[in-house]
């Protein structure tokens, strides 16, 4: 019997949630199974781990309950979005005598009726902050917080100086920002941010550690709206991108690198928590972040610099998504370029903060807790 069947992104897969997944198994004393949907096969076992793959269903909702009957796990855990929880909760409520969490973001502002069907026959719904849990109390759900972490061990202040010669970097004032090229990151509006920023500035250079094309139907073609907003030649993405598996040859410590080559990041759209943002806080570089969602939770007003939301989106599913103001994202990062002082005090008390709230080994003791 194991203690936990963990259902999610693999542990070698290049996305936020494959790095849950990874530390999660790097510092847990539990016996955790994993199904990984990137993982297409029979089970395999990585370091007395056992992963098991995924079949036809992207969410691997397809041979949950083969893996449940194998491993006997005393609670499941299932890490995605609300509406891709819909098929577990149909499977769990046969199996009411596992303990069911649902591990899921919320990077919205307001629940929708369908969402609770969604979340039905779990022992208890897990969030990513506190946003999170009060959106779900408003709709009549009580949930618990366990938050992302981050190793502030490996993420840290380290020199850079050579690396930004390397990238024709040196001198320049460098803005980085890192996510899926989806509606939600409002790449757009930072982009237009940037480029109110960027005017009359010759020292300024935007770092897009993101696909150049739309990875879905709601994302962009950012090299046009580089154009169009007059920034060639004060921008770079930060790898060629010759496949669409890019983020798979860019290794761990390449966006350690990253995060200290820049002197602030930026990430003003929708975030269930925002994994790159406390990544480049524990690196001691201080952000621009949209005032919304759970960004005053993970990035403090002593760290950050919160751009002003201007109105809601609303998308068909119902649900509501702030719009950052570009000219706020334009003011916070103008307050870094001309109160140089701002990053080195901003960047030491994000880092301070990160690792008291966010360190994966206390964060390890949440989910020990509530699993035993």
């Amino acid at each position: 019997m194991s203690d936990l069947l963990w259902v999610s992104d693999a542990f070698f897969a290049p996305t936020g949630y494959g790095k849950v997944t990874k530390n999660l198994l790097k510092y847990s004393k539990l016996d955790i199974a994993t199904i990984a949907h990137q993982h297409i096969g029979q089970m395999i076992e990585v370091d007395g781990r056992r992963v098991y793959g995924s079949k036809a269903d992207p969410y691997s909702r397809d041979v949950l309950e083969k893996v449940m009957a194998l491993e006997k796990p005393k609670a499941v855990v299932t890490m995605f979005d609300i509406g891709h929880q819909r098929a577990v909760s149909e499977i769990m409520k046969r199996h009411l005598d596992i303990a069911w969490y649902p591990y899921v973001p919320v990077d919205f502002h307001n629940m929708v009726p369908w969402m609770n069907d969604c979340l039905k026959y779990a022992r208890c719904v897990i969030t990513m902050s506190e946003h999170g849990r009060n959106v779900l109390k408003e709709s009549g759900i009580d949930a618990k917080v366990i938050p992302l972490g981050v190793d502030t061990r490996k993420y840290k202040p380290i020199g850079v100086v050579n690396y930004k010669k390397q990238f024709g970097l040196d001198g320049k004032f460098c803005v980085l920002t890192v996510g899926r090229n989806q509606r939600r990151k409002m790449l757009d509006k930072i982009i237009q941010g940037f480029a109110i920023f960027a005017e009359s500035k010759d020292d300024v250079m935007l770092m897009l550690h993101t696909s150049e094309n739309p990875e879905n139907k709601s994302g962009f073609n950012l090299k046009q709206i580089l154009t169009k907003y007059g920034l060639d030649g004060k921008y770079i993405f930060t790898y060629p991108q010759m496949d669409p598996d890019w983020r798979s040859d860019f290794p761990e410590e390449r966006m350690i690198t990253l995060y200290n080559m820049a002197d602030v990041g930026v990430y003003a759209g929708n975030e269930g928590f925002g994994l790159p943002i406390i990544e480049q806080l524990s690196c001691g570089k201080p952000v621009v972040v949209g005032d919304q969602c759970n960004m005053r939770e993970i990035a403090p007003p002593k760290a950050a610099f919160h751009a002003k939301i201007i109105y809601p989106y609303g998308g068909q599913t119902g649900i509501e998504w702030g719009i950052p103001s570009p000219s706020s994202i334009a003011e916070g990062l103008e307050l870094y370029y001309r109160e140089r002082k701002n990053i080195e005090r901003h960047g030491m008390y994000g880092r301070s903060y990160l690792k008291k709230h966010y360190d994966w080994r206390q964060v390890i003791n949440q989910w020990t807790n509530l699993i035993q």
